[in-house]
C-alpha cells in the first residue's frame, strides 16, 4: 500500500454539484413559499414535492463522482460513511429518546442533510489513518 493519498479530481464534481444545488435551491425558493397558498389537492403536492427532483441531479452527481475514483478513494469514502451512519444513528436513538421526555424533535426533511453531514465530518479522521 503506497503512503500517498489518491487526489481526487473535484473539478469536474464540484461544478457538477454546484450546478445540480443550484437547480435545487432555485426550486426549492420559487415552490416553499407558495404550498401554503395553494389549496389542498394535486397541485399543492407537485408545489411540495418539486424539489425532490433537482435532488435526483445532486445523486447522480455523487455517484458519477463516487465511480470515477480509485479504489483506495472508494475504501475511504465508504469508511467516512460507515462512521457518521454509526454515530447519526447513534445520536438519533438518543435524540429518540428525549423526545420521550420532552426534546423537540427533527422534522425528517434534515436527516438526510444530517447524515451526509455526518460523513463529511467523518472524511479527516478516516483520512488521518491513510496518511
Amino acid at each position: 500500500m503506497s503512503n500517498t493519498i489518491p487526489q481526487f479530481s473535484t473539478k469536474q464534481y464540484f461544478f457538477e454539484l454546484l450546478g445540480a444545488f443550484a437547480i435545487y435551491t432555485a426550486v426549492l425558493f420559487a415552490t416553499i413559499g407558495r404550498v401554503g397558498d395553494v389549496a389542498p389537492g394535486s397541485t399543492k403536492m407537485a408545489l411540495a414535492l418539486a424539489p425532490v427532483f433537482p435532488l435526483i441531479l445532486v445523486f447522480l452527481a455523487i455517484m458519477r463522482a463516487y465511480k470515477r475514483s480509485d479504489e483506495m478513494h472508494k475504501r475511504i469514502l465508504k469508511e467516512a460513511f460507515a462512521m457518521g451512519a454509526i454515530i447519526f444513528g447513534w445520536l438519533l436513538i438518543i435524540l429518540g429518546f428525549a423526545e420521550n421526555g420532552g426534546a423537540p424533535k427533527i422534522p425528517m426533511v434534515f436527516i438526510a442533510p444530517l447524515l451526509i453531514g455526518f460523513w463529511g465530518l467523518c472524511m479527516p479522521i478516516v483520512l488521518r489513518r491513510y496518511k
